[in-house]
């Protein structure tokens, strides 16, 4: 049989009737995701520790409380960890997907990664073989969740090793946010099922704590080799500090810039969002109520929306007339909506992540991919802080894929 195990295995967690000494399992509901972001990245806002951005305007803290209430009150109906059976993981496709990778390197002249840390010329927006780039990573990202899935249901050396595998594609591809998704996924899978105590915390505490180091390091190359690619120039260690723009009370902490990475990747994209507020101030539905654009650009996945867009001559909105850096350029799900439409656009978009969220669960409900669903749905839900996640295809059709797959098998079973 071409899969890395014969048949899915019925397993069954949170089923041990531990002492409260031994901590509790937390439920993680996907909504709670969206939810965190906006809870962090506002009491970090706080410190301000960046002369970038502005206070946050009354319209953007309505707006967040909204969401916020809403997300707040669809976590409530979030699913427990349940266990039960696991759906296999074929050979094929990896197989595949690592000639992919192998035929890209050979395309781009070398690996990704490498020619970063030793300044080769390289173009990370080039890299990938046409019209098979993004099939490419939504399908590994995608088998990413689904073997860490395996691998946590049986405990199995060889799926975690498919785990690692891929990821390395990843980065040794220098793409740091597929990288990014799929670590979070797993991570959220992970946490769906195990029982919080005090050492675990403290592990994963210290875990975030190195990949944000790691963040940062990688954050500072990767901006050092596109200055010097850009103006021939070699960029300052610290090139960080001229864009974040730190304040008197950062820099009597005495922190290395190097932590002002993971600090503006936090604030940014809320102070972006509210330079957006603040540049469409023109009634409800913004200076150009677009909502056309809005559609096919913030509600439809990119793959086929800027072929719609394209096709109906609609024009994608400039964030660069908001955007207090352009360095920084993430203003979360929102961001480009209020462009499009104002505050009536983040209302329209608010609804409709807030609908996806609440249909994409009820149809994982009981699926054999149930977790790898809800770990994806999470992913889109708490990345959306930087971005459109569901107009970003990579992401969102790696939840798609999920949600077409527990229906299929369903309907396999269903047949049997």
């Amino acid at each position: 049989m071409n899969s890395l195990h014969k048949d899915s295995v019925t397993v069954s967690y949170g089923g041990r009737k531990d002492s409260a000494s031994r901590g509790r399992v937390v439920t993680w509901p996907p909504a709670m995701m969206f939810c965190a972001w906006i809870v962090v990245s506002t009491a970090l806002y706080q410190l301000d520790w960046t002369y970038l951005y502005l206070g946050l305007r009354a319209d953007l803290v309505v707006l967040l409380l909204t969401a916020l209430m809403i997300f707040g009150w669809i976590a409530r109906t979030g699913a427990p960890f349940r266990g039960g059976a696991v759906a296999p993981v074929r050979r094929l496709p990896l197989i595949a997907l690592t000639a992919y990778f192998a035929a890209a390197m050979v395309d781009n002249g070398g690996v990704p990664l490498f020619q970063i840390a030793t300044g080769q010329s390289y173009d990370v927006y080039k890299f990938g073989l046409p019209l098979a780039h993004i099939p490419a990573l939504i399908a590994t990202g995608y088998y990413i969740v689904r073997s860490f899935r395996v691998y946590l249901a049986e405990r199995s050396i060889r799926h975690f090793a498919v785990v690692l595998w891929l990821v390395g594609l990843l980065g040794l591809a220098a793409n740091r946010g597929a990288v990014s998704f799929a670590v979070f996924a797993c991570a959220y899978m992970f946490l769906r099922q195990t029982r919080l105590t005090i050492p675990r915390i403290t592990g994963l505490i210290a875990i975030a704590a190195v990949f944000l180091i790691f963040f940062g390091q990688f954050g500072s190359a990767r901006l050092s080799h596109q200055i010097h690619q850009d103006t021939g120039n070699v960029a300052s260690p610290d090139e960080i500090a001229k864009i974040a723009q730190p304040t008197e009370e950062y820099v009597e902490l005495g922190l290395s810039a190097q932590w002002l990475w993971p600090y503006m990747y936090a604030v940014s994209p809320v102070g972006n969002l509210n330079a957006a507020l603040e540049a469409e101030r023109v009634g409800l539905c913004g200076t150009n109520c677009d909502l056309a654009g809005l559609a096919v650009y913030e509600l439809l996945p990119d793959v086929g929306g800027v072929r719609i867009a394209e096709a109906l001559g609609l024009e994608e909105f400039d964030k660069r007339t908001f955007l207090r850096s352009q360095s920084l350029t993430a203003s979360t799900t929102f961001g480009s909506a209020v462009g499009y439409a104002g505050v009536l656009g983040a209302g329209i978009v608010l609804l409709f992540l807030a609908s996806l969220t609440v249909g994409a669960q009820r149809m994982l409900r009981g699926s054999p991919l149930e977790e790898e669903g809800l770990a994806l749905l999470a992913t889109l839900l708490f990345f959306s802080f930087f971005e459109s996640m569901w107009a970003y295809t990579p992401m969102s059709l790696q939840l798609v894929l999920a949600l077409v797959a527990s229906r299929r098998i369903r309907t396999v079973r269903n047949a049997d």
